[in-house]
């Protein structure tokens, strides 16, 4: 089994879809997060679900021009 507990990981469309379950399963392995997406609703939801697991999340909505 690989140990991932404080590893980095950066994981763009984190606000919905796959992007989202790879969010929800890296921080049950106490991965640090900084989670990247569109929707800044939904990247928020992702993000305090994330918190509940892993050590730190860092979250930023990015909207294209």
């Amino acid at each position: 089994m690989i140990l991932l507990e404080n590893q980095v990981a950066v994981v763009t469309g984190a606000s919905q879809g796959i992007g989202r379950a790879i969010s929800l399963g890296l921080a049950a392995k106490k991965v640090l997060l900084f989670l990247v997406g569109r929707n800044g609703a939904a990247l928020q939801e992702v993000a305090e679900l994330a918190r509940k697991s892993s050590p730190r999340v860092n979250a930023l909505q990015c909207v294209p021009r």
